[in-house]
Parts: C-alpha cells; structure tokens; sequence
C-alpha cells in the first residue's frame, strides 16, 4: 500500500522582523502593514512582500520534509517493506517532471532558476522596456502569485488593468522566453507544469494514481490553488486523501493560500 506525503511549510519572514517566542512552539515572525485595499502602492507592497518571504522557502520546506521522513523512517517497524514517499510540492514536482519530461513538454536536465535567477531575467526585461517605476521583485511578486492562482500570461494579459499589471504581463512574456532559451523552470513551473501534466495526460495520472493510493498533505491551511489541484488529481477515484491544517494558522491568503 503505497502512500505519499506532501509537506507543505509556511514561509517566515526572514532576517526582517524580530522572532517572537511562542509557548510550546516554534518561533513565529509577524509584521503588520497598514494601508487603505484602493491605494496605488497596494498590488506593489503586497508584491515585494511576496517576494521578500519566498526568499528562504524552499530550503525550509525541504528541510521540514526531511524532518519528517525521518520521523516517518523511525515509526515504522524495522521488518517494514519500502518506506513512504516524503517530499514538498516543489520537490514532487521535480521528480515527476524528470521522470515524464516527454509528457510535460520540458527538457529532461532542465534548470531550476533560483530567485536570484529569476530577479535577474525580470530586471533585464524592465530595462529593456525602459521601466523604473517598478522593482525586479515587485514584478516578480506579481507574476508568481498569478502563476500560483493557475493563470497563464495569455489570460493574465487579458485580465490585466493596473499599470502594474500591465507591466507585469509585458514582463512576463520576456520572462518566459528567457526560461525556454536557458531550459530552465522556476520555483512556480514546478508545480504549475506538474498540475498540467497531470491534468493533460491520463496515462500518466493513472499510473501515478495507483503507485501512490493514499496521500497525507500537512500545513493544508497554506496550500495554494495548484497545490491543492496536484492533490486532487493524484488522489483520483481512490481518494484515499487525509489534510492536515489550521485555519487559525493560515497566514498566506494574500498569496493565494
């Protein structure tokens, strides 16, 4: 009986805000920012914090999933057969991307640009377009939220309203072409292209389906809307499904949590 656990972390604000202590539990960093919803810094404050917080994410997440199959490893009997498959989202996404990059349309050594990367490419594009308004991380920030809501720079263009969000889908089409000339995919192609692939192709959602039948997602209360559709479509017809989460704790709806 196979299962699969997917560790979804909440991100901290790091080396910004001062830890404070939490009784019987780990630190906590919080910062409030008060601004009316209709001002004209609203989308770019809420972006750069976005940015800001993402910063550190995956290395904890990946280091909370390790936390955990060890823990996992530890429960089980010593005359156990195989073990669980622990991982994050994005970690998930890797692998499955790796194993059916045919499917998926990526290369099979792809790059995975780090947020470093990703700055990089986005401020290459705002000088070429000849824009200062807006940061590097500020654009980033809005792209990556879009692409965690399930948007594609097509639909997002033609949603989009605000300077900054015609800004950001300009960006955005740049951004991308830079992806595709290096092989590369961000930290949000991980689980964007997985959910495609997943969605797009039966013989593979089948074949996942039934090597993984049961499937635990902790911290749900911070699973985004493709996080949350990678679940549903690995879960299938079993839906052998068990979340984890506290609607107390969730932090992160600004960012599509």
């Amino acid at each position: 009986m196979a299962k699969v656990m997917l560790k979804n972390v909440r991100i901290s604000f790091p080396d910004l805000f001062e830890a404070q202590s939490i009784k019987g539990g780990a630190p906590r960093y919080s910062a409030t920012f008060l601004f009316e919803k209709d001002h004209p810094c609203h989308d770019a404050i809420k972006a750069a914090i976005s940015e800001v917080v993402k910063a550190k994410w995956l290395d904890k997440a990946n280091k909370a999933a390790q936390e955990m199959r060890e823990r996992v490893m530890r429960l089980l009997p010593a005359d156990s057969h195989g073990a669980p498959f622990v991982s994050t989202f994005h970690t998930l996404g890797v692998r499955l991307l790796r194993e059916f990059h045919v499917e998926a349309g990526v290369p099979k050594h792809f790059t995975i640009w780090d947020r470093d990367d990703s700055v990089r490419a986005v401020k290459a594009a705002l000088k070429e377009m000849d824009v200062e308004r807006y940061t590097p991380r500020q654009i980033l920030g809005v792209v990556s939220k879009a692409k965690g809501a399930g948007s594609s720079v097509r639909d997002y263009t033609e949603r989009a309203s605000l300077p900054i969000e015609h800004t950001a889908a300009q960006v955005w089409e740049k951004y991308e072409r830079a992806l595709r000339e290096e092989g590369a995919l961000d930290f949000d192609d991980l689980l964007v292209r997985t959910r495609a692939l997943l969605r797009d192709d039966e013989r593979v959602r089948s074949l996942l389906q039934n090597r993984w039948t049961h499937i635990t997602v902790d911290e749900y209360q911070d699973t985004n809307m493709i996080q949350y559709e990678i679940a549903r479509f690995l879960s299938g017809e079993h839906m052998n499904i068990c979340v984890v989460g506290d609607v107390d704790q969730c932090l992160y709806s600004w960012r599509g949590a």
